[in-house]
């Protein structure tokens, strides 16, 4: 069943050290070790983890929070946003060099690789709880599979990174804990100490690491080797800090080190690497009343549902019970790190929350692993009692094993998968198109910040125009008539001083695209945000070459769906409109609306109006491919294979013209 059997004794050669041994044992025990099925079960863990993380892979550059920034920041060696992440910078700039792939995707790939480590870590972590290698897998699967750690693991972020620090100092202090090695207790010092060059949030599982070692050796924490070993990890941790001083000093070409002026490089180092800027935020919600706290309590509940769907979180509640009546210590210092990791985000004001409780669902799924431990334990225990056939509890306990993960899996997948978005990079490179290398682009922050990240990448990460340079609308005057200026945006107080003329990168209109493709090409089509204001009267009637019949220049941010085929009568497509959200689907082998095609593939279209979200999806098979742009989103599919032909957007509210990004070139009058 996957039950880990323990060490006799310490003489046995597993709880030998390899240089001790001879070369034929020590052959012997590497090779019974990777029988063993922990090991086998934890590579298989963490081996589907990366399979399904790497076929889920952002392939380029992303419009995603911080993301496009730490595409490009190694490549230049420069600073980031408080509190550095050196560690992270370092282990990119490695991943930049690889052979395949734009460099944006080599550090995606990092992603991938540091979520699929932190499964198999847990998975050793709950295994040495529990000593069950199949329950453990089966719990550190199905976070592997949750919303929010999946979403980290497919795009250039630190959260799969700092999850990765997490689940293994989790392993190496409840393997110390369980063994007594004093070997592992100093790998712990020297990982936990390191883990705080990348993230400091590091310090709120202190209390819990300080409660366990205390618990199980009070005199460890006072033992010379072990201070040692802690002061090691502490160098460790503030080493490759020093890579900050090192590029604030040369003057990085991209740096957000803050100002020294007036006070001196250390002063500034210490704000820049504790967050100072970040600090009015730490506690915020706390001060807001019980009432800003209870809805931040009532959100992480949601996200934690959220993660493990309803049996997930009684499933944890289940574990932390059955815990506490064989091991209350273990559950006191699992508790007061998982409390550490969800009171700070709780009352941290900041935008998106969500991924600061990622290491609070790692505790969470040691309580899940815990429970699926103490099924196993009570249907084998029945089953011996009774005189089942204990193969018949085995196979139940397998399924449920298998289950778990697999509904995680198959709910999760098309929100998770990013395989197909281009998105970001389409835009920043229709952008470039056309624009003098030497011009200034005006992006207004914070609403652009996203799709300046990604024009900064094009530049530094890919050479393409780097003399662009970026400026604030107060300086437009000071910089007209000596270089071209582009705005990525109608303004209307700048329209008031200066002449602005749209500059299309595309001359394709949607009428067109739908007039060039196959006859019986399948249609799905996605519209959201003002996708009827300056939609062209040939825009409006393009749809009825699919099967369509409504006019959308009536439809002012609502909603509107429609899954067609090319050549259809008018009104034979599947369409609905409304303001609320809405969802059309077509099976596979079903048939589309009445236009007498069968569709190859699973087909959903979700859209919602201005009252209700901002959806334009499109997915396929379970495959977001949706560019998931204002106006309108069209997915051209082959009839007969469902294979992708295109993903194309109009932003009506600009233009209709297809994949267009306007910009505006300023002239004077």
């Amino acid at each position: 069943m996957g039950t880990i059997q323990r060490p006799a004794s310490p003489k046995d050669h597993h709880a030998l050290p390899l240089f001790q041994l001879s070369k034929r044992q020590t052959g012997g025990i590497l090779f019974r070790w990777v029988l063993e099925p922990q090991v086998i079960l934890t590579t298989f863990a963490a081996l589907i983890a990366f399979a399904v993380y790497r076929h889920t892979l952002l392939p380029t550059v992303s419009f995603w929070g911080d993301s496009a920034k730490f595409q490009y920041i190694a490549q230049v060696w420069g600073i980031p946003h408080p509190t550095g992440y050196p560690l992270y910078i370092l282990l990119t700039r490695v991943f930049t060099l690889a052979p395949f792939g734009d460099v944006a995707y080599r550090v995606n790939l990092l992603s991938a690789i540091c979520g699929a480590a932190a499964v198999g870590f847990l998975v050793l972590a709950a295994v040495e709880m529990t000593q069950d290698s199949l329950a453990s897998s089966a719990a550190a699967l199905t976070l592997a599979f949750s919303p929010i750690f999946w979403s980290q693991a497919v795009v250039a972020e630190v959260y799969a990174l700092n999850a990765l620090f997490v689940a293994l100092c989790l392993w190496l202090l409840l393997r110390w804990r369980t063994r007594g090695q004093a070997s592992t207790l100093h790998v712990f010092l020297l990982v936990y100490g390191l883990s705080f060059s990348h993230h400091l949030s590091m310090i709120l599982l202190l209390p819990a690491f300080l409660f366990l070692i205390a618990q199980r050796e009070p005199r460890a924490l006072v033992q010379p080797r072990n201070l040692l070993f802690g002061l090691l990890g502490l160098g460790l941790g503030l080493a490759p800090y020093s890579y900050i001083l090192i590029r604030a000093a040369q003057g990085a070409v991209y740096s957000e080190f803050p100002p020294t002026a007036g006070r001196s490089l250390l002063a500034a180092f210490v704000d820049y690497v504790s967050g100072a800027e970040f600090r009015s935020g730490f506690f915020a919600i706390f001060a807001q009343g019980s009432a800003a706290l209870l809805t931040r309590v009532g959100f992480y509940a949601r996200l934690l549902g959220e993660q493990f769907r309803w049996w997930g979180v009684g499933l944890g509640l289940l574990g932390l019970l059955s815990l506490w009546r064989r091991d209350r210590p273990l559950v006191v210092s699992l508790l007061l790190a998982f409390l550490g990791e969800t009171i700070f985000p709780l009352g941290y004001d900041v935008i998106d929350p969500e991924v600061f409780f990622i290491p609070s669902y790692l505790i969470w799924t040691l309580f899940v692993a815990a429970a699926l431990g103490w099924l196993w334990q009570t249907v084998s225990g029945l089953a011996e009692r009774r005189h089942l056939i204990s193969g018949v509890g085995l196979l139940l306990f397998l399924a449920l094993c298998i289950t778990l993960p697999g509904l995680s899996l198959r709910h999760n997948w098309a929100a998770a998968d990013q395989s197909q978005n281009f998105t970001a990079r389409r835009w920043a490179e229709a952008f470039l198109q056309g624009v003098e290398p030497d011009a200034l682009i005006v992006l207004p922050q914070p609403y652009f910040y996203s799709q300046k990240q990604a024009l900064l990448y094009m530049m530094l990460a890919e050479g393409v125009k780097p003399g662009l340079e970026f400026i604030e609308e107060a300086e437009i005057d000071k910089w007209v008539g000596q270089r071209p200026i582009y705005l990525a945006v109608w303004m209307p107080e700048v329209a008031e001083r200066y002449e602005l003329q749209a500059v299309d990168s595309s001359d394709l209109t949607l009428a067109d695209f739908l007039a060039e493709l196959p006859e019986e090409t399948i249609l799905a089509v996605a519209v959201k945000d003002e996708a009827s204001l300056g939609l062209s009267e040939e825009g409006a009637k393009a749809w009825g070459m699919v099967g369509g019949q409504a006019d959308l220049r009536g439809c002012f941010r609502c909603a509107h769906a429609l899954i067609g085929v090319k050549g259809a009568p008018p009104g034979t497509a599947l369409e609905t409109s409304g303001r609320k959200s809405l969802t059309l689907q077509v099976k596979k082998g079903a048939e589309i609306g009445s236009t007498g095609l069968r569709a190859p593939v699973e087909i959903t279209v979700r859209s919602a109006g201005f009252d209700d979200g901002n959806l334009g999806e499109i997915w396929v098979n379970g495959r977001q491919v949706s560019p998931q742009h204002r106006g309108y989103n069209v997915v051209a599919l082959d009839p007969g294979t469902g294979r992708l032909l295109a993903a194309v957007y109009a932003d009506t509210f600009e233009s209709d013209l297809v994949d267009n990004v306007r910009k505006y070139r300023l002239l004077p009058y």
